[in-house]
């Protein structure tokens, strides 16, 4: 089979140690996994058919298969490995399906890493309150991704705040891994960025990547890094070559910074929402071309700052830091979405002196002439095009979308906020944290005066929430398709084919078709 003999060359993919690259820090060495380089190469540009990850995909990791066709692996267990764990699943061989007979906590005892392509953890299958995973290692990372063709959906990433505690680190680390996205996943109590993409030596090019539709919020740390999202770092003449990685429908908030950073030149910020940040907001640098589009940047009552929402800093010589902007919204300074003109330029963005300066509400605008784009990418080699939203007023219309109501495709609004019933209907399920941390954008503060530290993890309000397990949806035949399902369907509890084509010409599996809700 083509995947296992691709399977045995990569084995060692995401165990290389890469340093992130970060001015005021880098990971602990030692604690990220270890193996041999691999000669850097583009992906095959013809490696996906022209099926959507999931309806309403978008942006350059929309086109992963995932698990598409393969295996399904059920996880009945939350302990850290074994039969029947998740880390089975994500770790094993071949394409594979992730579908959880449980729900709760799963206590990681060290990183999730898949190093294998084609899979596709499918939290939305989780029964009772869903699933949620923390890690006790020192500086942990949740999920080490270091190859291509996945899909991480609906699970929730928590560095802290259970009944036990301990050093809060990255969420979920992409390495020279492409096309991939990660959709509608929440993620508190990180440290050092909740989710980092980096361009290592000896690695796949980073090109194909969508973060979608994920709830990032209170990363704690004690330390000066609390940040949300690093798009870029690693080998500068690498990286340079990283694009279609693109940040589209989320929702960051209470970060010291890095919402995101971007290193890459072909990156996309779309319809985000931003919030009550502590010292800055977008960071641009190395080599930085965005599109900047339709966003939100929304101050914390608490922690009013004056920092502009753009800061660009080139560290390298003859390297142009560039961006496009168009319909963006300042709390403090363009409080009315932007039109895109040289106005929301000299309104939203400032030129700084290092990776992580501040202009505090002065410094200089970048010359025009050689930083601003007036219109956005006009190309993409990987994933599909990405719809924005347009706003309106104050962005109230984009507040609806991603904190309240959803895509059209019913899959709910962003993080880990939906479920699907035995029947394969779409349900509500936002957990007591991220109901907590939306209320307070609406609310307009935050819980408290200062960021979480280390030592406020596990004490009111910095609490992981106790998840029930549920009882799985009956599945007489084990092949992820609840008995509810294939009856409604097709009048038995058994008479779907998980991994056959559901015959109506959308190019999805039977599984596939469940896990896409309706």
């Amino acid at each position: 089979m083509k995947d296992g003999a691709e399977g045995l060359r990569r084995v060692a993919l995401a165990l290389v140690v890469t340093m992130l690259v970060c001015s005021a820090g880098s990971a602990t060495a030692g604690h990220e996994p270890l193996g041999a380089p691999e000669p850097v190469s583009d992906p095959d540009q013809g490696d996906n058919p022209p099926v959507l990850a999931f309806p309403g995909a978008e942006g350059g990791g929309a086109l992963s298969r995932g698990g598409r066709g393969g295996k399904v692996v059920p996880v009945t267990t939350l302990d850290d490995s074994g039969p029947g764990s998740l880390r089975a699943c994500v770790e094993g061989w071949g394409p594979r399906t992730c579908v959880f007979r449980i729900g709760g906590t799963i206590r990681l005892a060290r990183p999730l890493v898949i190093s294998r392509p084609y899979v596709t953890v499918a939290g939305q299958t989780a029964p009772g309150d869903g699933i949620q995973v923390v890690i006790r290692e020192l500086d942990g990372v949740m999920f080490w991704i270091g190859t291509h063709d996945t899909v991480i959906r609906y699970i929730r990433t928590r560095n802290g705040g259970s009944h036990f505690s301990y050093q809060p680190g990255r969420g979920i680390g992409l390495d020279g891994a492409h096309n991939n996205i990660l959709d509608h996943v929440s993620m508190e109590y990180c440290g050092n960025d909740c989710i980092s993409v980096n361009q290592p030596q000896g690695r796949f090019i980073n090109n194909g990547v969508t973060l979608s539709w994920l709830l990032v919020a209170e990363s704690a740390n004690d330390g000066a890094n609390r940040t949300a999202v690093i798009v870029g770092g690693g080998v500068p003449s690498i990286a340079a070559r990283v694009v279609d990685v693109d940040v589209h429908h989320n929702f960051l908030a209470t970060h010291d910074h890095r919402l995101p950073k971007i290193g890459f030149p072909g990156v996309r910020v779309v319809n985000n929402i931003m919030f009550n940040t502590d010292f800055a907001w977008i960071n641009m640098g190395e080599a930085a071309r965005a599109d900047i589009i339709g966003n939100v940047f929304r101050e914390g009552r608490q922690r009013p700052i004056r920092e502009h929402p753009v800061h660009l800093f080139e560290p390298f010589p003859g390297v142009t830091v560039s961006a496009h902007l168009a319909n963006n919204v300042s709390s403090r300074y363009l409080p009315t979405a932007g039109t895109g003109d040289i106005g929301e330029w000299n309104a939203l963005v400032r030129r700084v002196t290092g990776e992580n300066g501040q202009d505090r509400g002065q410094g200089a605008v970048p010359d025009p002439r050689f930083h601003r784009r007036a219109t956005p990418f006009s190309t993409r080699s990987r994933g599909v095009a990405i719809r924005p939203l347009r706003l309106t007023g104050s962005g109230q219309n984009l507040e609806s979308l991603l904190l309240r109501d959803g895509p059209p495709q019913g899959q709910g609004p962003v993080g880990a906020s939906r479920k699907l019933s035995c029947d394969g209907r779409w349900l509500p399920r936002r957990d007591a944290l991220d109901a907590r941390v939306v209320e307070y954008y609406y609310g307009d503060s935050a819980p408290g005066s200062r960021r979480p530290q280390q030592s406020d993890l596990g004490i009111a309000p910095f609490t992981a929430p106790d998840l029930a397990s549920g009882r799985p949806c009956a599945d007489s035949d084990s092949d992820g398709i609840p008995d509810a399902c294939e009856h409604a369907r097709c009048g038995t509890a058994t008479c779907l084919e998980a991994s056959a084509l559901a015959g109506d010409g959308t190019g999805y599996t039977n599984l596939e078709s469940f896990l896409n809700g309706r």
